[in-house]
């Protein structure tokens, strides 16, 4: 499992917001009832106790309005459970037993495409995108692997981005949303790699945000606090305006749906989930439910377990550090959903249990599920022990996508040079394969689903 950023370690450079006027407005701001301010002739009308049942009518509503992020969730079920406590490891699954096909895809490599990380991806019918924080770069590639461009640039100038920590696709309007969490700007781009406008988000929560999706003609971004309040919750969520920036809604309070943690985390891939073949999902980083987010915030996948880490286990803890991530890694608990897609009939849930992944397939047609340790490749690779693992990226409605880690490149050339490589290349595949170099980019796989 690779190592957990938050935000503020990634954002060192960001030049410190000017909002301190804005925040200490908003701390200043009091509820004040004073009883002798009632009007005599009210008074005179109705009882001390209607007084009092007004009053707290009134701070009721305004609790409501000031806290719009803790009343939008009932109490009701995700719509599928799963409990793993009732499921039996069945150690490394094979990837053959739910897809009946691999396509090794090799990216092109060159100096105007060379990647330091995979960060996300993200697919159409046409392109696969590829987000690379470490270059701080968004390319495009066909579905052969062939660089296709660059979109957007470095720089301060227009259609220029001081950092991007994540994108999403309007796949219908042919619309690619790239956030710059340095300067709390999204920035709009045709699939062509123009420019179109950018947004200014209408930051007056006093906060940061770290990814972004795009669902129904909305955008959701995840939400951090300037001022971390160990005291107090925070949405997790925040809906925004596609045109003009402006906060729509909140939605998840910190303390209800993540364990009280407000800090935003960067991993491989993001928070949001399944966001090519199935409407788009989130869930925090400490939370057991995955959340629909296509019409109403609903709770659609849940892990239910007696090992769930719940906000007992952190009541010594400084939430507010960031670096509390790594101590919180340390307990034997079931911590996090690390990874969620949703393929045909199949939801394939990644979740951290203590030092190691597990891995959930679940059929929503039987309601059942099978537990995994994680699985190996048996179309690529000829034996399991030292294989290299494939990370699931992504899907659509017939397969999914997964990528090798960059630095596996080295040990993929010597495992093809000694014949360790069980799938047969095509000529043309052959002759790119030969090709590779250790500086080449990572190999990406397309699984088929079986019917």
């Amino acid at each position: 499992m690779e190592d957990l950023l938050t935000i503020e370690q990634q954002s060192q450079e960001i030049v410190k917001l000017n909002l301190a006027m804005l925040a200490g407005s908003i701390l200043n701001i009091g509820i004040h009832f004073n009883m002798t301010h009632i009007p005599v002739n009210l008074a005179q009308k109705i009882t001390t106790m209607n007084c009092i049942r007004c009053i707290f009518l009134v701070l009721s509503i305004l609790q409501i309005s000031c806290r719009g992020y803790q009343k939008e969730l009932s109490k009701k079920e995700a719509y599928y459970e799963v409990d793993v406590d009732t499921l039996e490891d069945r150690g490394v699954g094979l990837i053959s037993s739910y897809f009946k096909s691999v396509k090794p895809i090799i990216l092109e490599t060159s100096e105007n495409n060379l990647l330091k990380s995979i960060d996300a991806i993200q697919v159409t019918s046409d392109c696969i995108f590829i987000l690379d924080r470490g270059y701080k770069k968004l390319h495009c590639f066909d579905k052969a692997g062939r660089f296709i461009r660059q979109i957007g640039h470095l720089g301060n100038g227009p259609g220029e981005f001081n950092n991007i920590s994540d994108f999403t696709l309007d796949e219908n309007n042919k619309l690619i949303f790239i956030l710059d969490n340095y300067t709390s700007k999204i920035h709009v781009y045709k699939f062509t790699g123009e420019h179109i406008f950018s947004i200014n988000i209408h930051n007056t929560m006093d906060g940061v945000f770290g990814h972004i999706q795009y669902s129904n003609n909305h955008l959701f971004t995840d939400y951090q606090p300037n001022k971390i309040s160990t005291k107090g919750a925070a949405p997790l969520l925040m809906k925004i305006d596609i045109n003009s920036g402006k906060l729509l809604d909140e939605y998840l309070s910190s303390e209800i749906y993540n364990l009280g943690f407000q800090l935003i985390t960067f991993k491989n891939n993001s928070y949001f989930y399944s966001k090519n073949s199935h409407s788009p999902y989130y869930a925090p980083i400490y939370s057991n439910i995955v959340f629909s987010i296509e019409n109403n915030i609903t709770p659609y996948f849940q892990i239910k377990s007696s090992r769930l880490l719940k906000k007992d286990d952190l009541e010594t803890f400084d939430l507010s550090f960031s670096g509390i991530i790594a101590d919180i890694n340390n307990l034997n608990k079931i911590k996090s959903i690390w990874n969620f897609l949703e393929i045909g009939d199949y939801i394939i849930c990644e979740y951290s249990d203590w030092y190691k992944l597990n891995t959930i397939v679940f059929s929503k047609t039987n309601k059942s599920a099978n537990l995994y340790g994680g699985f190996f490749d048996d179309y690529v690779y000829k034996v399991f022990e030292g294989s290299i693992p494939h990370y699931m990226a992504c899907s659509d409605t017939k397969g999914m996508y997964a990528h090798m880690n960059i630095n596996d490149i080295p040990l993929f050339i010597d495992y093809y040079n000694s014949g360790k490589i069980k799938f047969d290349f095509n000529q043309f595949q052959i002759d790119i394969t030969e090709d590779l170099s250790e500086d080449s980019n990572p190999l990406l796989f397309y699984y088929e689903l079986r019917e």
